[in-house]
């Protein structure tokens, strides 16, 4: 495979910023409805939060360490932060427009967001005294001196100016209501943001200073964990223990509300941080409590209409049965989650059921993937469970299930000492009258209920022998007690899933050659393996067709002259999170269609513990590449990646295909004949 320029491959944290912008502009536009919109602006806020606190972390440490080396994309740490910082703060700008223009337009119809400078003065008599009642008791202000310098990581704070070039500090109780109810506060309907009502009496608060003035800011910190897992023990303990270590991290970013100059100078100096890591910000800050919205307005109306997903009545009665006759697929969130919860209840119950392995890699808080596990172990059965510690953001949730399962006789693993475990399995090892078998669920998302109502994902069930026996050797893998597994039926990463896909590019790329039409079909989360968009560059060459849909990153440069004129990639941002992973390839004469918890990322390929796997049920297919067919058509979703890295939307005309609305549409109907 010969080598190609970097400048052929996209930088992968631009590539991510751009991906951020398409959600943020599903805030903007007029045919989603006004609360879901607001949504989107609060997603966009959270998912730039993680992106400081984890990826440019990771830069801000590089840099720090002097670290030369270029990416793919043939970037030093250094330029990808000035880049990044220079895209978010247009992004950030473009972010208080379209807050300010939906703010205007819920104003109109619903509850205004009320201007404490236009009220009367016995309003403002009556806000003074909520809050004094129901705000004041809750504030712990402090003078600031130089002990005082860990502001954590996410919280609202108030920089309030004192006498003789002193300052003050008061953060806002995390777990206290952001928008208060304009009713309870002044007797009228509307809302103010907490950090206003805070800043109109921070004198009561300093009764004994003269303040000149008041800053909202908020500090975001490097959320990486140092952790020697290869030397670790207990890996439960290690990783409990080192968890505080993400709310004291570098401060990578401050912002700050409005124009403050003065609160930059003196923050900057005070917290020893260069001027460029504070981004100035129109709109209220942290404005993921829009999220919320809903809950706290109490409103039904300006939402997506509601949908029943499917529920196909394969799975009723007896489960093991239905697997045995036939494979099936099953497809998140239209159709219902119930058929994996059928499984497990009914492996619980089942005295046949001698046996039940899977892996967790995020569950919800109240799980009853969980509860059904533990009641397998109570009833007897031997239950190992794979849970993840190192998923992101999830440790604590992970680390007590990890303890709720061990306490209820489950033998607990917490994931491979070097690799992550992020594959998605289920066995159930039943005895019957010819011996045991093996019946599984494989799927491309978590085992979540949760999000299972918001992810597009597959699940497979078979009972197919060969399968059952790599899943069998990948978790006596991820257990210790095999090396270097072999795997007959399945690609497992890190020994066979980069090989595999290698191999069926190959094999597309020989049959063109040949003069055969071949075709590759890749949907997944993201692309960024450089080995891999090289070898897409090679068939496209060949003269493979090759379509991607990819809803995030993506690293390669489709169009280029001579390089990727036969791909095209496309990338869907609508009401559901699109997060299945594809792989169809397909020649004149065969075609191979693969499902996978792996998006094609060296991490995913080489670093952690992936399953890819065949589907060889002919009705899961056709029912596969019907649904491949619908999204590629997708007009309405849609982005079209150019070679520069830009996307443009493919339509945004009225009664555009929009393929998530196509499913539901289909399901509705369905529903009412």
């Amino acid at each position: 495979m010969k080598p190609y320029p970097s400048t052929n491959i996209l930088n992968r944290e631009l590539s991510w910023l751009h991906f951020n912008d398409r959600v943020l502009e599903e805030g903007a536009r007029d045919d989603v409805p006004i609360l879901e919109r607001a949504k989107f602006v609060a997603i966009f806020a959270s998912n730039l939060d993680e992106f400081f606190r984890v990826r440019v972390g990771s830069l801000r440490d590089q840099r720090h360490a002097k670290y030369k080396k270029l990416d793919a994309s043939g970037l030093t740490a250094k330029e990808q932060i000035k880049q990044i910082l220079s895209h978010t703060r247009k992004a950030v700008q473009r972010q208080s427009e379209i807050y300010l223009q939906w703010l205007k337009e819920y104003e109109e119809t619903n509850t205004p967001n009320l201007s404490i400078g236009t009220l009367s003065r016995q309003e403002f008599k009556n806000l003074e005294l909520y809050f004094k009642a129901r705000i004041y008791p809750s504030l712990c202000p402090l003078v600031l001196d130089q002990s005082v310098t860990r502001f954590a990581n996410g919280r609202l704070h108030l920089l309030v100016k004192l006498r003789k070039g002193r300052m003050g500090i008061v953060q806002l109780p995390p777990l206290m209501d952001r928008m208060i109810e304009g009713v309870d506060a002044v007797g009228r309907p509307g809302f103010f943001f907490l950090e206003e009502i805070v800043g109109t009496f921070v004198h009561f608060l300093f009764p004994d200073e003269q303040v000149g003035g008041w800053a909202v800011f908020r500090v975001t910190r490097s959320a990486d964990i140092q952790v020697a897992v290869e030397d670790a023990g207990d890996l439960l303990e290690v990783i409990e223990q080192a968890l505080p270590q993400r709310e004291n991290g570098r401060i990578i970013r401050i912002e700050i509300e409005g124009k403050k100059a003065w609160a930059i100078e003196f923050l900057s100096q005070y917290l020893e941080v260069k001027p460029r890591d504070f981004i100035e910000v129109e709109a209220p800050l942290d404005l993921t409590c829009l999220v919320r919205w809903k809950r706290v307005k109490k409103e039904k109306e300006g939402l997506f209409e509601s949908f029943e997903p499917a529920e196909k009545n394969w799975w009723k009665g007896d489960i093991f049965e239905a697997i045995r006759k036939s494979d099936r697929i099953h497809m998140v969130p239209y159709e219902k989650f119930d058929p994996v919860l059928q499984l497990m209840e009914q492996a619980v119950c089942d005295p046949q059921v001698i046996a039940i392995q899977q892996t967790l890699y995020r569950v919800s808080d109240q799980s009853p993937v969980v509860e059904a596990l533990r009641q397998a172990a109570l009833k007897g059965k031997q239950v190992t469970v794979v849970i993840e510690l190192r998923a992101r953001f999830d440790e604590e949730n992970n680390i007590r299930w990890a303890r709720t399962l061990e306490e209820a006789g489950c033998q607990v693993v917490y994931g491979h000492p070097i690799q992550k475990v992020h594959t998605k399995a289920l066995a159930v090892i039943r005895e019957e009258e010819d011996g045991l078998r093996t019946y599984l669920h494989l799927g491309t998302g978590n085992y979540n209920e949760v999000t299972a109502k918001l992810y597009t994902d597959f699940g497979y069930f078979t009972a197919d022998p060969a399968m059952a026996q790599d899943i069998s050797r990948m978790f006596h893998y991820i257990t210790g007690s095999m090396k270097i597994p072999e795997f007959k039926s399945l690609a497992v990463a890190p020994f066979t899933l980069r090989t595999t896909l290698m191999d069926r590019i190959e094999d597309c790329m020989r049959a063109a050659k040949r003069g055969e039409a071949a075709w590759i079909f890749l949907k997944m989360n993201s692309l960024v393996d450089a080995r891999m968009i090289e070898a897409l560059y090679e068939a496209s060459q060949a003269g493979v067709k090759v379509d991607c849909l990819v809803r995030g990153i993506c690293c390669l440069r489709p169009g280029l002259k001579g390089v990727s004129e036969h791909i095209h990639v496309k990338s869907i941002v609508g009401r559901f999170l699109e997060h299945q992973r594809v792989f169809f390839f397909s020649t004149g004469e065969w075609e191979k269609l693969y499902l996978s918890s792996a998006d094609w990322m060296p991490r995913n390929l080489d670093r952690r513990v992936e399953l890819m796997f065949p589907v060889t049920s002919p009705l899961a297919i056709e029912s596969i590449k019907g649904w491949m067919r619908l999204q590629w058509q997708d007009e309405n979703r849609a982005h079209r990646l150019k070679a520069d890295g830009t996307y443009r939307p493919i339509s945004r005309e009225k009664g555009a295909l929009d393929s998530q609305a196509c499913f539901i549409g289909e399901l509705m109907e369905r529903s009412r004949v």
